[in-house]
């Protein structure tokens, strides 16, 4: 499926303005709700993502942007709502 990368990486199930498009091959998101999705970070390979602190990762990487615990309740009422919890 193609998701949406942000220049802060983050992702996005739609398409928005100066997002560059990713491809997920691995499915890595299959099956999951757009909240938990639009929670995370893809760094591609090739590309640098350097945080608040100056700390700087190279990709690929893919990684939670919000915390796990929120995007996990997320995901849980999204099952849980649609019968598959």
């Amino acid at each position: 499926m193609t998701y949406y990368l942000d220049t802060d990486w983050r992702v996005h199930t739609e398409p928005v303005a100066g997002a560059t498009p990713w491809v997920d091959t691995e499915g890595f998101f299959d099956g999951k709700c757009a909240q938990y999705i639009e929670g995370y970070r893809v760094v591609p390979a090739g590309q640098r993502w350097a945080r608040a602190d100056g700390a700087t990762f190279a990709g690929e990487m893919i990684t939670p942007a919000v915390a796990l615990p929120l995007l996990l309740a997320a995901q849980a009422a999204y099952a849980e709502a649609a019968g598959t919890a």
